[in-house]
């Protein structure tokens, strides 16, 4: 991800090495310590080629088995040195350190509890370095900086996996242009970066607006959810989602919680991002899931929520309309195993590597909320839904509508598909009716749906 300037020092700047799980003090470079580091290294070195010399001048054992135990030395030498290396170069985090790390992270973080994958970084010693670039690279855009200035023993791989869960984890950094912000600055001496240039998307004047615009949809979804139970919630989420925002992903901010809270255009990450945010400022636990598809160069988000102790995956994009659609909402991607979610389209996904590498996602195989389920239009495998059909076409059939069904299995979703005709024209010879116009196809995630028009 780096840009072409990667791995170039900034020639107008000294190259300091903040060191600031304080934010705000200054650790010099351990430039002794790694000189005293590879002296001790020569040292052992020495010793230990001495040793082997020694005992081959004295030892009578065969060439071949010397041979063996001097690649065995070797082996033992080069690994000895690469520790000797690390303990010198690398940091090691003492357990005031990483309290330190986490203090900052509540303290520079707004709710920093309720975000999913930051906050499980608290608890991980492998991962103080990430939480520590996570929060620099916070308060950083959140007083828009050009620059984002890392404390000493930061790598590029960990400061762009900071950068990827603030963007998973903190919708409100909307400011930022994840895209772009690839450029860095690293220790020609070391695997450490000094810094990163940060690319924004907007002023800091435009970004107060428009903060301001996101906290006036989010208080009064906030004022309509009072008294309501999760599955309420979440289904206000959904309905509130669907009915301001269309799918656009050409729009500038459409891979923002912005762009589909306030200009009503977004693309999947925007609309995963968006309910995060809504969700959370609700009391539920949710996060934003991403994948990349094995066929295709795109990507797709989505959410995981917890409602009623088990967690589900929400797939809004599913829903959300697109510009200038009339197409009914069919609640497809309404809480249904996770599993489902990731293969949406005939698109099999593989989870982001930055969530994947690093955290494991809670169990997502209940259909207990899911939408249909919870509104009896879930039909299992082996089920007879000839009655459930000829009710659903009754209602349909009455006013003009539509009515839409998910199956569990996908042989059967098929079959009905196929079958569908003959079935409306035995239900058509049971009831009084005149005429009848109909339509029928299928949706993602197993759903059946058809509309019924009755003739004039």
């Amino acid at each position: 991800m780096n840009g072409e300037n990667a791995d170039q020092m900034d020639p107008q700047q000294p190259y300091h090495l903040p060191y600031d799980y304080d934010i705000g003090e200054e650790r010099k470079p351990r430039s002794k310590k790694r000189f005293i580091g590879w002296i001790l290294a020569v040292l052992i070195l020495a010793l230990l080629c001495g040793r082997i010399l020694f005992c081959s001048s004295e030892d009578e054992t065969p060439p071949a088995e010397q041979s063996a135990a001097s690649t065995a030395s070797d082996a033992e030498i080069a690994a000895m040195i690469q520790k000797i290396q690390q303990d010198i170069v690398r940091p090691h985090f003492a357990d005031t350190e990483r309290n330190a790390i986490a203090e900052n992270a509540v303290s520079y973080i707004p709710q920093f509890s309720r975000r999913y994958y930051l906050s499980q970084l608290s608890d991980d010693p492998e991962n103080a370095s990430v939480l520590a670039a996570a929060c620099k690279i916070y308060t950083s855009a959140r007083d828009f900086r050009e620059t984002c200035q890392f404390p000493y023993g930061i790598t590029a791989e960990e400061a762009f996996q900071a950068l990827d869960l603030l963007e998973y984890d903190c919708p409100e950094l909307f400011q930022l242009d994840f895209f772009h912000t690839d450029t860095y600055y690293s220790d020609s001496q070391t695997d450490y970066i000094s810094s990163m240039e940060l690319s924004y998307q907007m002023t800091k004047e435009e970004y107060r607006l428009h903060l301001e615009d996101c906290k006036k949809v989010i208080a009064s979804v906030c004022e309509q959810a009072d008294g309501l139970s999760d599955y309420e919630k979440e289904l206000l989420v959904f309905d509130t989602l669907t009915s301001i925002c269309h799918y656009d992903d050409q729009s500038q901010f459409s891979a923002t919680a912005y762009g589909a809270l306030c200009e009503g255009r977004a693309k999947c990450d925007g609309i995963a991002y968006a309910a995060t945010w809504l969700l959370r400022e609700l009391g539920l636990t949710c996060m934003s899931v991403g994948g990349y598809s094995d066929r295709e160069e795109f990507g797709h988000a989505w959410n995981l929520v917890e409602v009623d102790d088990n967690y589900y995956a929400l797939d809004l994009t599913q829903d959300v309309p697109l510009l200038d659609s009339d197409d009914p909402i069919l609640h497809t991607g309404f809480n249904v195993p996770n599993s489902l979610a990731l293969y949406s389209d005939g698109i099999n996904y593989t989870l982001d590597t930055s969530i994947s590498d690093f955290f494991e996602l809670p169990t997502t195989d209940c259909i207990d909320d899911d939408y249909y389920v919870r509104n009896e239009l879930y039909i299992p495998a082996g089920s007879d839904y000839t009655e459930l059909f000829y009710r659903l076409m009754d209602e349909a059939a009455a006013e003009g509508g539509f009515f839409s069904v998910r199956f569990a299995s996908s042989d059967e979703l098929a079959q009905c598909y196929h079958d569908f005709d003959t079935f409306v024209d035995d239900w058509y010879e049971s009831r009084d009716i005149l005429s009848l116009e109909y339509s029928y196809s299928v949706a993602n995630f197993n759903v059946f749906y058809a509309e019924l028009q009755p003739g004039q």
